[in-house]
């Protein structure tokens, strides 16, 4: 069953797939998930122009890592997909349906 946290963390991955999202958007998705990701830092340098990420460095995850993590964890297959944003979709689609019994 998908509950409202679970809806809410994956529209939220969904909207901003190239986003880094921080720590403790990080907490809720592991308690809402049972999963145990973590944070990883993030620069400007070391993206060489990271979509979605400008600014000094910061510690968190981008949307296209959450959300195939999540599948993962899950056991959840989807389609991947050659843009990390376009898999990031697809994953949580998988998921939804995954948790909605379809």
């Amino acid at each position: 069953m998908l509950t409202p946290e679970q809806n809410e963390i994956l529209n939220a991955v969904e909207k901003s797939t190239h986003a880094v999202f921080d720590l403790d958007f990080i907490d809720r998705v592991n308690a809402a998930f049972g999963t145990n990701l973590r944070g990883e830092r993030h620069s400007e340098l070391e993206h060489g122009g990271f979509k979605g990420y400008e600014g000094p460095d910061c510690y968190g995850l981008a949307g296209f890592r959450i959300a195939p993590a999540i599948a993962s964890h899950l056991g959840v297959q989807y389609l991947e997909k050659l843009g990390r944003g376009s898999d990031a979709r697809s994953a949580i689609e998988a998921i939804r349906a995954h948790l909605r019994g379809s």
